[in-house]
């Protein structure tokens, strides 16, 4: 700082740069035909920021290798006093998270004040699990339907989703199997010490939500405010099937791993039944550095039914049963094959494949206990409507084993399973789709809608 500027001049003149390069993004690009999803080449971090116009002024750095040897990268932008740290593709089959960050590096790339006025230094990981966004980017272009959705899906085991594997230790727990995704994620943590982390999930369908680590004003009424102007469902009841605490409508808090397990541990539960896997990223950035954290989930498609208030005719109780006979039909159906698969599975598509489905069959009986509970509830007999439906039944979840077994066996040359996952595979689609009416979320929406929650948020962290 320049000697004759005093302290409060120059933080009255930072705050105001705030505020100008913070204010909510023009939607300048609804529908702008030429956006697609990145493939795992276009998102090699010296490869990007040529791409956007940014390798003037960003950083790159090699944080590790994934499994199989891609490399990961953080990029940085900025040099204001705090830093956001901002991921993509916590999960394979997420990846529009990392067209979000193709979006901002290059809004950064052409805005000079955001860059460099702005009071923030930004971080960016392009796809934290870049072997899966290469196992899934074979429908990243194209029509995007179910079918083609499906037969190019990949979704890694729980335990080894980047998001869910950071260490943890609590009492009759331990979870310290460590993967190169993780400890990349863990070595951007130490180096960036983040005020803000945005990990950027998806969803197939049934709107967008935010999860937030506490309420704080105005951010959630700027937050879910911000779906509807993109076109987009604002989802009141978040993920039905993550027990998430409702702060307000769309608005949730993250769930609280360490609670559930010390419940499991304290009724005489082998925690493992209800948690399998580690800390999540919010969780351990808050608990070491105190970080602030934001998810924005987009879907994918739009259903007709967000929007449809009338009754659907079906008691909760009636859907978790559905999910219940179709998560025990999967088993029937895999199991028998499950020898012939780990004796053959040879390669690293194939390995990861077959470590998803073995993980869907095995967990079975623990998925139905979990869905049984739900299912014996009281409030299980309330009749829903369509919008809650939407969120409430399989949906498109209901097919993913399936889609990866029929890739798989098609993989391994076993025309028996490839045949008879494809059969039940196209029974569960033609009966989803006599109900679900969807329509691809425009991909300039789903991002407009992220780097404006991104900014909202940043601009809130920044007047405390």
């Amino acid at each position: 700082m320049h000697p004759l500027i005093s302290r409060r001049a120059a933080l009255t003149s930072a705050a105001s740069a705030v505020a100008t390069t913070l204010a909510p993004w023009p939607l300048r690009a609804m529908n702008r035909p030429d956006l697609q999803l990145p493939l795992s080449a276009d998102l090699d971090g010296h490869t990007l920021v040529r791409s956007v116009g940014a390798a003037g002024f960003a950083r790159v750095e090699r944080l590790g290798v994934s499994r199989t040897g891609r490399g990961i990268d953080l990029i940085s932008v900025g040099r204001g006093p705090r830093a956001a740290l901002i991921v993509g593709a916590p999960h394979s089959n997420e990846p529009i998270g990392c067209a979000t960050i193709v979006r901002m590096l290059a809004r950064l790339a052409g805005d000079r004040a955001l860059r460099e006025h702005s009071g923030w230094q930004w971080h960016f990981i392009p796809a934290i699990d870049i072997d899966g966004i290469a196992l899934n980017e074979g429908w990243f272009r194209g029509e995007r339907t179910l079918p083609h959705y499906l037969a190019d899906f990949y979704r890694p085991p729980f335990r080894l989703q980047p998001e869910y594997a950071f260490p943890l230790e609590l009492p009759g727990y331990r979870f310290d199997t460590s993967t190169p995704e993780n400890a990349c994620w863990r070595r951007a943590l130490e180096h960036v010490r983040p005020q803000l982390q945005c990990s950027l999930h998806g969803a197939d369908t049934g709107g967008s939500f935010f999860i937030v680590s506490d309420l704080r004003a105005p951010l959630g009424t700027a937050l879910t405010g911000l779906p509807p102007a993109q076109g987009i469902t604002l989802n009141t009841i978040g993920d039905s099937s993550a027990n998430l605490h409702e702060l307000g409508p769309g608005l949730f808090a993250f769930p609280d791993i360490d609670s559930l397990i010390a419940k499991a541990v304290a009724s005489h539960r082998q925690p493992d039944q209800v948690w399998n896997a580690g800390d999540s990223s919010a969780g351990y950035s808050a608990k070491r550095f105190g970080t602030f954290n934001m998810v924005c989930e987009v879907p994918l498609w739009r259903d007709a039914r967000e929007r449809d208030s009338r009754s659907s005719g079906h008691r909760l109780a009636e859907v978790i049963g559905e999910q219940i006979q179709l998560v025990r039909a999967d088993e029937h159906l895999l199991k028998p094959f499950l020898p012939a698969l780990l004796a053959k599975a040879n390669g690293s598509e194939a390995k990861a494949l077959l470590a998803s489905v073995q993980e869907a069959i095995l967990h079975t009986d623990g998925a139905v206990e979990e869905l049984s509970e739900g299912q014996a509830a009281p409030s299980a007999q309330r009749i829903l409507d369509y919008r809650e439906l939407v969120q409430y039944e399989a949906g498109t979840a209901g097919f993913r084993t399936l889609a990866m077994a029929q890739r798989l066996a098609r993989l391994m040359n076993m025309q028996d399973l490839a045949e008879r996952a494809g059969n039940e595979l196209t029974t569960r689609l033609n009966r989803y789709q006599r109900s679900a009416r969807l329509v691809p979320v425009a991909l300039s929406a789903a991002t407009e809608l992220q780097i404006a929650a991104i900014l909202a948020t940043a601009r809130n962290l920044s007047s405390r």
